[in-house]
């Protein structure tokens, strides 16, 4: 313990210190108060739009775990799919009208599919000795990336660049003694069935595509609705709650509903009679950022398809119903 002497000595040191820490905090608060201001309005109304701070590395971690169960008379075939994307995100520049243009680089990729009928498994944290084109795929891929741009309400996602980085990541596996001579459209089919762009836009569409159009206050509800082709056309409705505000954290409950489309099919081919869909889960995003934070949201699908009575059914109808069950997570840090 320091003698009363010395406490006196050095008294005027730390009451200068805490006078000039006094002074920074207060402008650091006021710095808050300044920022809070853009986000948030005299009558609690939040302005919740993307505002990421230009040239920060953000990481950004997108998981699914799947199952997926088909059933034919009475056959059934069940399907588990596991996949772990990690990118690094920087948003590089904002333009006038509010449009971000972002560059994604791959940290590590992990996939596993399992069926009665196929079993894949691929990682870029460890290489089997025999690697498959997948995971050969994958490790190219580390480490290089693309870019794309979003608007500050989250939608209008473009991709820039991700197929060409494809390309020229097959054409240099094709230079590897294992697959000489295989032919380049195929690599593409076989490695487009398991990753590819589309996929890659809709994980990024569940981290934007989550800004309201007007200000919202606690409790107030907003919906983004959007129609899709792939797989499927139908119409998707996504309803978001401002359930709570932990000062710069904001927590969103997010419930969906999928409403397909109804297809004309000629007489002889199967056609889709029932597809119905409902998402849920709970989003946590930085009020000043807008920057999602994490998600955690349950997604259960429903489709069913009937063939048409023809010898080869036994002159019946079949229904081949598909139960679609998905877990989505992700993670900005």
């Amino acid at each position: 313990m320091k003698s009363f002497l010395v406490l006196i000595v050095f008294s005027m040191i730390f009451i200068s210190c805490e006078t000039k820490k006094l002074a920074d905090e207060k402008k650091l608060d006021s710095t808050r108060v300044s920022v809070a201001n853009k986000e948030q309005v005299g009558d609690g109304s939040i302005n919740l739009v993307l505002n990421p701070q230009l040239g920060n590395l953000y990481r950004f971690e997108s998981r699914l775990e799947q199952k997926i169960v088909q059933k034919m008379d009475t056959v059934s075939a069940e399907t588990k799919h596991n996949q772990l994307i990690k990118y690094t995100l920087i948003p590089l520049m904002k333009d006038s009208l509010g449009n971000f243009l972002f560059e994604a680089k791959f940290s590590e990729i992990e996939q596993e599919i399992h069926s009665k009928l196929i079993s894949v498994s691929a990682s870029t944290k460890k290489v089997s000795k025999e690697p498959t084109p997948l995971e050969l795929f994958y490790n190219s891929l580390v480490g290089k990336g693309f870019r794309f741009k979003v608007n500050n309400k989250g939608r209008n996602i473009q991709l820039i660049g991700v197929d060409s980085l494809f390309n020229i990541v097959i054409e240099q596996l094709q230079q590897r003694k294992e697959f000489k001579g295989v032919d380049k459209a195929l690599l593409q089919q076989i490695i487009g069935s398991f990753f590819n762009a589309n996929e890659l836009r809709k994980g990024f569409e569940k981290l934007f595509e989550v800004y309201p159009d007007n200000l919202v206050k606690l409790g107030e509800k907003w919906e983004i609705q959007k129609n899709v082709n792939d797989p499927i056309p139908a119409k998707i409705v996504n309803t978001f709650t401002l359930k709570s505000v932990q000062i710069d954290t904001l927590f969103v409950d997010l419930v969906s509903n999928i409403q397909f489309e109804k297809q004309k099919t000629k007489e002889n081919e199967p056609k889709l009679v029932e597809l119905s869909g409902k998402q849920n889960g709970l989003l946590i995003i930085n009020k000043v950022t807008g920057l999602m934070l994490s998600s955690k949201l349950q997604q259960q699908i429903s489709i069913i398809y009937q063939v048409p009575p023809s010898t080869q059914t036994n002159n019946k109808a079949i229904n081949i119903q598909t139960k679609i069950s998905s877990n989505f997570y992700l993670k900005l840090y």
